[in-house]
């Protein structure tokens, strides 16, 4: 239970990674992890942890924890979380009442509703090439997408026919093609692609 972490000498042979815990200054509560990202390739000694009420930050690969609760509901899961990978100050949180925004690393948390409402949020992608489009996969009313940071929703579940195909498990965004973006869902029922 808590956060550890993978460590090798660089080779890729699996049966040779050895786990290290990281679960320093953590309560029993806080691990409960149920969703992980690293700030920056550039830097991956910068991760976020979410967890009931609270996103988790370190700045030095896990040795220290640092909380961040300004303006996050107390009592909800952080379920998914998002970065900018070019400006890692804009962070997405989904969480069982909606999403929030922080713009400050985390510090701060705003939430944003623009037509999603309080939606269980259960995965998010963002557009490495444009960190204020992105994607929210709720758990029972499928996929929206933002242009704004999250600041007004559509909903976009053409396609997505049947309960079980709105649930949405995990979404990936593929922006090879800058102009027409591809994001995949998983769903109750399988994998559904959406694009232009």
């Amino acid at each position: 239970m808590g956060i550890n972490k993978a460590v090798d000498d660089g080779s890729v042979l699996w049966d040779e990674v050895i786990w290290e815990e990281k679960n320093n200054g953590l309560s029993e509560d806080e691990k409960y992890v149920a969703c992980l990202a690293i700030a920056s390739p550039s830097d991956p000694s910068i991760l976020y942890a979410g967890v009931a009420g609270k996103v988790l930050k370190t700045q030095d690969g896990g040795d220290t924890w640092a909380r961040k609760v300004v303006g996050l509901p107390p009592d909800e899961f952080i379920i998914s979380l998002a970065i900018d990978l070019f400006n890692p100050q804009i962070l997405y949180a989904g969480t069982y009442v909606g999403f929030y925004a922080s713009n400050d690393g985390g510090d701060t948390w705003e939430f944003r509703d623009g037509g999603l409402g309080q939606r269980y949020i259960r995965s998010l992608a963002i557009d490495p090439m444009d960190s204020k489009k992105v994607c929210a996969g709720t758990y029972e009313n499928g996929v929206f997408a933002s242009i704004n940071g999250g600041k007004n929703w559509t909903k976009i579940n053409q396609g997505l026919t049947g309960d079980l195909n709105k649930r949405i498990c995990s979404l990936v965004m593929d922006v090879r093609d800058v102009d027409n973006p591809v994001v995949y869902a998983g769903t109750g029922c399988g994998v559904f692609k959406a694009y232009k």
